[in-house]
This record gives structure tokens, C-alpha cells and sequence, in this order.
């Protein structure tokens, strides 16, 4: 399952919630968290359909705090943006989800080591294809060694880079249920492609032209 992806609910996403669920059933995916910014509109859509294209669809989001981003599993109501790292985490649990911590280490919006320390996550983002292939490492160690869960995800922002980094169970997952729980037991694993540093210029220039073209506010 991809469970970071961002439909055209997203501020810089460009693709619908039906293509994003005709694409992942077509290359073999067994579901997704549609996971747009601040915004949960796209993941509920998705919920409503998923089984009409026979997939699984977790409900969430990625929020901005005023941390770093963050990703919410499991609920049904927008979180803000704009609240600290605690805060949030404590409004998501109120709210029947987990939290997750959002390709950690990332420059401008990824949660700092001391932030991902001091808070209490129910999983850490150990496999994002937009982070470097060496900080999902970084990410996956700490994780074992915190004793928490793990997921992964492509954080796709168009159909090509759907599927690149995924959540991977040994189960038969059929229900956002099953994979919280898969999650918070520690019976997830990850897969799939990281950033090469090779292509962190590029990466860079695409980060900056977006934040120029919103005006150079954050996401």
C-alpha cells in the first residue's frame, strides 16, 4: 500500500482521487492513504469508492505543524495546521487516529531528531521515494530501535510517482483497521525507492519553484 500520496485536493497535487485509485489497482497496489496538506476531503472520496476498484483506502492527511509535517491515519475530521507537534499529536489520538512522522529529517518541512524524540508517535515514515535513500535508513534504524512501527509511502504528487516507496504486510489486510493495527504491532515493513543524492539538485529547483508559484508561503 501507498500510504502518502496527494491528490488534487493538495495545493501543488495535480491528480484526481479517481485516477490516483485507477492507477494504483492497475499497477498492482493494494491500497492507499490519499494524504493531501492540511486537507482531508480527497481521502474521504476515496473511502467511498475504494471498493469499487477493489482496493483498500486508508483515510487521512499530512499536516503542516508548526514542527514539521505530520501524517494522520484513521480519522474523519481536518486537523489544523499551525499547531505544535504535541498538540497535534494529542488532537489526532482525541480524534480515534494515529500519528505518524512525516519523511523526518527533510529540509524546510520534516520534523527535527529532537522533535521525533520528545513525541510520541505511533510510527515513523521510514521509506519516503522524495527523501534521501540514506535518511529512510537513518529513519528505519531509529524506528527499530524506539521499538515503534514503520510505513512507507511515494509522497506522489502526479501518477508517475505513485507506488515508488510502499507499506508492505505479510497479512491479508482488508480494512483501514487491519493496517493500524499491522502498524502499531509492528507488523508492517517497507519498500520501494528512495531520492538519490544525485538528484537532489533537481529535487531542490522543484521545492523552490513551488514555493515561488504559491507565493512564497508554506505549505
Amino acid at each position: 500500500m501507498d500510504l502518502h500520496c496527494h491528490s488534487s485536493y493538495s495545493p501543488d497535487g495535480r491528480v484526481s482521487v479517481e485516477d490516483i485509485l485507477s492507477h494504483a489497482k492497475k499497477n498492482g497496489l493494494g491500497g492507499v492513504a490519499i494524504t493531501d496538506h492540511n486537507e482531508i476531503k480527497g481521502s474521504l472520496k476515496a473511502h467511498k469508492v475504494a471498493r469499487d476498484y477493489g482496493l483498500v483506502t486508508v483515510r487521512g492527511m499530512e499536516i503542516s505543524s508548526d514542527d514539521g509535517h505530520m501524517l494522520a491515519y484513521g480519522i474523519v475530521e481536518k486537523v489544523p495546521k499551525g499547531l505544535s507537534a504535541s498538540e497535534t499529536l494529542e488532537l489526532i489520538q482525541k480524534l480515534g487516529g494515529i500519528g505518524v512522522a512525516a519523511h523526518p529529517y527533510r529540509w524546510y518541512t520534516g520534523l527535527s531528531k529532537r522533535t521525533i524524540l520528545s513525541s510520541k508517535f505511533s510510527a515513523f515514515e521510514a521509506r519516503n521515494a522524495r527523501s534521501l535513500t540514506s535518511t529512510n535508513n537513518k529513519i528505519e534504524r531509529l524506528a527499530s530501535r524506539r521499538g515503534i512501527g514503520i510505513t512507507g509511502g511515494s509522497d506522489s504528487h502526479d501518477l508517475t510517482e505513485l507506488g515508488r516507496a510502499v507499506t508492505v504486510s505479510d497479512e491479508n489486510l482488508e480494512s483501514e483497521d487491519d493496517l493500524i493495527e499491522a502498524i502499531l504491532k509492528r507488523r508492517t515493513k517497507v519498500a520501494g525507492q528512495g531520492r538519490p543524492m544525485s538528484s537532489s539538485i533537481r529535487y531542490a529547483r522543484m521545492c523552490i519553484g513551488g514555493w515561488l508559484t504559491r507565493g512564497m508561503k508554506r505549505i
